[in-house]
This record gives structure tokens, sequence and C-alpha cells, in this order.
């Protein structure tokens, strides 16, 4: 299984902190525990030569023998044992008994949880010892408090890491999601054009099998090249719209915008579709507010509007009509497309927008003998109006017909052009 980038840079910053932290936990336990122990070093020292010094004095007043034995009394009540030889044999020792030996080394040793110091003093050697049982309980409250305070610190740093990851991944994330739809975008337009280029493909092979099977009259090979005609020239649109919408797709289609009349785009597109609309007995009319400066690329623009208007006359029944509004809405120019055909059901509206779908088979293969597109349409043209930094959305669609609206914004130095 594997995690998601963001839960692996989590684990991998609390991998590291925690290498970091026990590192300096070692560290701060080992200053202390030197620190310790150079603290009972110098104890030990300093009372040995406080010793050393004392017995110095009272051996000005007293004999060898007694001086010892004066100063070691005075120095038994401290902390610790003491211990006094003379020439290897014991002659002083106090009450408290921290080690159970009786040591005669010189320098400074550890015998268990006991520090011990051995000193010449004159003839003697004097023993001190300090008990390292209280450090070493520190010692261990301070691990106790590393053991919890750790955790906790890593637990914190989890939350901390995973959010700012977040944050810090979230331009990553969205380059990566627009990746992965534009990839899944090309897979799935490679799998309806394939699909979509079967039908024509296979069309024209049956057409010239068939004719060529035989000796046929002049009449059967016109109508048999006319259906030849009629299939490469929907292919050739098929072919021509798919490559539209995955240049699209690869942000590879410029969009060179120039001042241009947007209603005069509209009124030649209405123009050029009036024969097609008379030859289905489909009235047309476009109704303009005057002129509509904006900066635009003509070429897709019209190719925007003639999808539209072709849909609604073709999806319009004889005796039927299609009429195209234009108008200005504050910011924006608003062209609308209504006809009177069988409208779209509501279970296919959210849909009508995407790639290769149509509503139903019947409809469809009407739609395709008759030169239209094979679902490329109306996505086509929502992406047109999208480069233009506006819109196109379905109103509303009833067995009355259907609305379409396209938004443009009103571009200030087309206008004033």
């Amino acid at each position: 299984m594997t995690l998601p980038i963001r839960a692996r840079l989590t684990l991998w910053y609390l991998v590291v902190l925690a290498f970091v932290l026990a590192l300096l936990t070692a560290g701060v336990y080992l200053f202390v525990a030197a620190e310790e122990q150079n603290a009972v070093d110098r104890i030990l020292h300093e009372r040995v030569e406080s010793f050393a010094r004392d017995y110095a004095s009272e051996l000005a007043e007293e004999p060898q023998a007694m001086a010892i034995l004066e100063v070691a009394r005075t120095y038994a009540r401290d902390e610790g044992d003491l211990i006094v030889f003379d020439r290897g044999k014991l002659i002083f020792r106090s009450q408290v008994r921290l080690i159970r030996t009786n040591p005669t080394r010189r320098g400074v040793y550890t015998i268990g949880d006991v520090r011990c110091i051995g000193a010449t003093v004159g003839d003697y050697i004097v023993v001190s010892t300090e008990s390292l049982t209280g450090r070493h309980n520190a010692l261990g409250r301070l691990i106790d408090a590393f053991i919890v305070v750790i955790p906790i610190a890593l637990l914190i740093a989890a939350f901390g890491g995973y959010f700012l990851a977040g944050r810090s991944l979230a331009p990553l994330n969205a380059a990566l999601h627009q990746l992965e739809r534009s990839v899944q975008q090309q897979k799935q337009l490679l799998a309806d054009t394939s699909h979509e280029l079967r039908t024509p493909a296979a069309i024209i092979r049956t057409e010239a099998e068939v004719t060529l099977s035989r000796e046929r009259s002049n009449d059967e090979y016109r109508r048999a090249l006319d259906v030849i005609r009629s299939e490469s020239s929907h292919l050739a649109h098929l072919l021509d719209s798919v490559l539209l919408l995955a240049r699209a797709d690869a942000q590879q289609v410029p969009v060179e915008k120039e001042a241009l009349d947007l209603a005069t785009v509209v009124r030649e597109s209405v123009q050029a579709l009036r024969r097609l609309a008379e030859s289905r007995e489909v009235a047309i009319t476009c109704a303009s507010n005057g002129a509509m400066p904006m900066r635009g690329n003509f070429d897709l623009l019209r190719r925007m509007m003639l999808n539209l208007l072709s849909n609604a006359i073709r999806f319009t029944d004889a005796g039927g009509g299609v009429c195209v509004e234009t108008r200005r809405d504050g910011p924006n120019y608003i062209v609308t497309i209504r006809d009177t055909g069988r409208g779209i059901p509501a279970s296919a509206q959210e849909k009508i927008f995407d790639r290769f779908f149509r509503v139903d088979a019947a409809r469809s293969s009407d739609h395709q003998r008759n030169g239209a597109g094979a679902g490329l349409g109306l996505p086509i043209a929502r992406w047109i109006a999208r480069a233009h930094g506006g819109d196109l959305r379905l109103v509303s669609s009833s067995d009355a017909g259907s609305v379409f609206e396209v938004a443009l914004p009103v571009s200030e130095s087309g206008a004033a052009s």
C-alpha cells in the first residue's frame, strides 16, 4: 500500500525529528551526568584539601597521632564515609558506612553508587566518599521527563507537519490533479474517438466493397460515391474536432484576439446556416441591439455560433423555429439561442457538454447522417466561450424547446475601438 505524498512527507519529517530529539536527549543526559560527577569530584577534592589544611594546623599544636584523630572526628560529621589508614592499618572510620570495604587506593574512583577519593595527608591515607544515589535518581527523573515530553512533541509535530505539508503541497497537488485530469481526458478522448471512427470507416469500406463486388450502373456508382463522400466529410469533421479538443486539453491552441463586432459574427453565422434551416423547413431569425465591439478570435467565435445554431436547427422539427438574440448585460455580452425542438430530457441535461455524449441513439443516428458531428459540438462551443473568459450554459429545456446562453466579457479596448 502506497501512502499519499503528504503522509510520506509527514512521516519522514517525524523520523528526522525523532532522530534529532534522540540525539539531543542523549547529549543532554551525558552532559548532565558528567556535570553531576564533576560536581561530586569537586566536593571530594575540596573536602580532602580542607582536611589536609586543618590537619597541618592541628599538627602545630598536638602530636601527629592525636592531630589526625581530632581532625578526623570533626570531618566525620559530614556526609559520606571518612576512613584513615596509617601504613595500611585502619585507625579511624566514621559511623556512616556507604561502602563495606576499606579501600586504600589513591585517586578518584567509583564503588557501586559511591564516589571515592583517596589522598595522602602527611603519613596517612585519607579516604572520603560521596553517595551518587541522589544524583542517579535525578538523572532517572530527567529520563522520565524525556519519555513523556518527546512523544507529546512528536504528536504535536505530526499534526503541525501534516497541516504544513498540506499547505505547501496544495499547488503541487493542484498541478498533479490537473495533469491527471488531462491524462484521463486524453485517454477518454482516444477511446471515444476510436469508437466513433468505426462507424464511418465501416460504412466507407462496406460501400466500396459492395460496389466493387460486381459491375454497376453509373447511377449506382454515383450513389455509392455520394455515400462515401458524405461519410468522408463526417470523418474529416470528426477528426478536426478531436484534434481541436486534444490541443485544447494540452493548452496548445493559441487564442489570438483582435478587435471585432460580436453582432457581426452572430449575423454571419445565421446567414451561413439559413440554407440548412430552409432545407429542414425551420425558420431562423436574429435580433440584435446594435454593435457589440469586443476583442476575440473571429474564427473560433464563428465556430461556436455555427455549432450552437446547427444543433438547434437539426433538432427542431419541420415548421419550428430558431431565434438568436444578442444584448449587453453589465460587463457581459449575452447571446441567447432558442429553438422549438424536442427538448433535452432532464436526466441528460447535465451530460450534454460531455464529449461524444448524445441524448439518444435514434436522434444521434439522424444527426450524423445529415452531416453533423458526433457529440463534440457543445463541448467545443463551451471551450471556445471559456477561452474568451466567458461561458456557455443550458438555461432551460422542455417539450417546448431549449434555450442556450453564451456570456462573453466586454473588452473595454475592443469597445473603444
